[in-house]
């Protein structure tokens, strides 16, 4: 006997699907936290200084789930720069003209938990930093033209100056 009123059990989320989902929520948790207790970390002591284990016990986890999110230390490096980056990319072109972007990409350096120095560091020792960064000034650079009709060498120029001005700034101890 059927029942035309009542939605056929294909409609109803299964317990594996909704097992499933809190299993991803918590991975992508798990991800998170790594992230923010290794950026944290960094921001304290350099890119390398801080051992694995000192970033997991910051995020509450074991070197096993850090592994099976990143394949080694580098991969956590380039996980955290570019969620750097992209927290970054987003609040400087939120708003303003060009000239405020690269002020604010300036400030944004030089700040205190931004690790403009060892980024820079980074980039020689990994391609894939560098192209992070890269693509990062470049998308600054295309926005900048495309909302201020800036030339995206202009900008790209400015954008790199400034952000090796901020690093050098920081090595230096001096603040901008």
């Amino acid at each position: 006997m059927s029942f035309p009123d009542r939605p056929t059990p294909r409609y109803l989320p299964s317990v594996q699907s909704r097992a499933a989902l809190r299993r991803a929520a918590a991975k992508q948790a798990t991800r998170a936290a790594l992230i923010a207790a290794a950026r944290e970390c960094f921001a304290e002591d350099g890119l390398d200084k801080p051992s694995l284990d000192v970033i997991c016990g910051r995020a509450g986890y074991t070197r096993g789930a850090l592994y099976i999110h990143f394949r080694d230390r580098e991969a956590l490096v380039e996980a955290v720069i570019e969620d750097q980056l992209t927290r970054l990319l987003e609040s400087l072109v939120a708003q303003g003209d060009s000239e405020q972007v690269v002020e604010r990409l300036t400030h944004a350096l030089a700040a205190e938990g931004f690790p403009a120095l060892q980024l820079m560091n980074a980039t020689t020792r990994s391609k894939g930093l560098r192209e992070q960064l890269i693509e990062t000034l470049r998308e600054i650079a295309r926005q900048l033209e495309a909302r201020d009709s800036v030339s995206p060498s202009t900008a790209g120029h400015a954008l790199l100056s400034r952000a090796l001005g901020a690093a050098l700034l920081q090595g230096l101890g001096i603040k901008s």
